[in-house]
């Protein structure tokens, strides 16, 4: 294949990832949460979508939030408990980050909802109460126009390092994904950008491209109709283009992801645009979202 990735050394990895283990959960002397980012530079999307454009069709405000038992530390679940305290907010991966947007797209869209913070995490905690909470879990924590915030939990396999996608070393059971590439543009706006239960576009993909008969962790990437990658159908994506990994910007239709916000707040990636057409055969991908943290991908071209 004429447009392959050439082994590249200089790809840009970590050693280790203890720093971004911080500034995860509210702080102890208030219920107020201490962001560990803001979704401040999110609001740039007024200026390339707007509500006026809004399908007619009913959906509900989502997000995906993963609770990990280890990462309050070692120890730290069973004090809790000892204590007879819920479980530590540390172990919700960017829990306020999660509760940002879902503020930033209730007001977006506009809706006459109230979602206090403590009412958020009690859910969410009341979900984990009838559960084993030694696993660990996805949270689908959705908010209805009328009000209503409901949380539904899903066993997910454990992950000892959530950013080991980062790292240079790669352990023989860190996630590895078989990534390719959509056959056809999609078109983007509110539901692209903001995560919700109105999936129609990221579905057809999926169907388009992943294969019955594939590897079982596949991803896809898509583009919009200038050519630009925006996402992946579950993930944002970054690319290593000029010396670093690129993220797509917000103004190609990709969602505003948490971790993605959290990786350009560390300065681990920057945004870029990134041309289909620049796309090689083989390159590698990081992929990541709040369920599944950082992982690596190889882009696959046919």
């Amino acid at each position: 294949m004429d447009n392959a990735w050439t082994d590249n050394n200089d790809l840009y990895f970590l050693d280790g990832t203890e720093d971004f283990f911080k500034d995860w959960a509210p702080s102890s002397e208030n219920s107020n949460p201490v962001p560990a980012f803001k979704y401040e530079r999110s609001k740039e999307l007024s200026g390339f979508i707007s509500t006026e454009v809004i399908p007619d069709v009913a959906f509900e405000i989502l997000s995906t939030i993963r609770y990990e038992p280890t990462l309050a530390g070692p120890g730290a679940l069973q004090a809790a408990r000892d204590a007879g305290e819920d479980v530590p907010d540390a172990c919700f991966f960017l829990l306020p980050a999660h509760y940002q947007r879902l503020q930033y797209a209730i007001d977006f869209f506009n809706w006459d909802v109230e979602l206090p913070y403590d009412h958020f995490v009690g859910e969410l905690r009341a979900a984990l109460r009838v559960l084993d909470q030694s696993k660990s879990y996805k949270l689908r924590a959705l908010v209805s126009k009328n009000g209503e915030f409901t949380v539904e939990a899903t066993e997910v396999a454990p992950r000892k390092n959530l950013f080991s996608g980062l790292l240079r070393t790669q352990e023989a059971d860190d996630p590895q994904y078989t990534v390719y590439v959509d056959s056809e543009s999609i078109m983007v706006g509110p539901f692209t950008s903001f995560k919700t239960t109105n999936r129609a576009v990221y579905s057809k993909s999926r169907e388009r491209s992943l294969r019955a008969d594939g590897p079982e962790l596949q991803e896809v990437l898509l583009y919009n109709p200038r050519d630009e990658i925006t996402e992946g159908s579950i993930t944002n994506i970054a690319l290593f283009r000029d010396g670093g990994w690129k993220t797509p910007p917000l103004g190609v239709g990709c969602l505003c992801g948490v971790t993605r916000n959290h990786l350009l707040s560390t300065k681990i990636v920057q945004e870029a645009t990134i041309d289909r057409k620049s796309l090689q055969h083989g390159e590698p991908v990081l992929i990541f979202n709040g369920i599944i943290g950082v992982c690596r991908g190889t882009l696959v071209l046919e």
